[in-house]
């Protein structure tokens, strides 16, 4: 959330320039550049930003090996790897 915060705040400070120059008002300016933001903020809400989602585990080392998929395998078996142990340590 932090990251898509962020894009806003950057994406308002981009149009606004733009928005100034067209209306010659700052207030409206700022407010239509903030609602803008808001706007794709809230449109991008909810979505994964993990372009791995879209690709089959088992493609990790096949087709996808050379784009990372060998390093996103590694990451994945290591995490599965974590959750496993604090699994242990909490049923003991």
């Amino acid at each position: 959330m932090v990251n898509r915060t962020a894009g806003a705040v950057v994406l308002s400070v981009l149009i606004f320039p733009f928005l100034f120059s067209v209306t010659g008002e700052g207030v409206l300016s700022i407010a239509v550049a903030l609602s803008v933001s808001v706007t794709a903020l809230l449109m991008t809400e909810g979505r994964g930003n993990d372009v791995w989602e879209a690709v089959p585990k088992e493609e990790y080392i096949g087709r996808y090996a050379e784009l990372g998929g060998i390093t996103r395998k590694e990451q994945d078996e290591a995490v599965e790897e974590v959750r496993d142990g604090a699994e242990r340590q909490g049923d003991r």
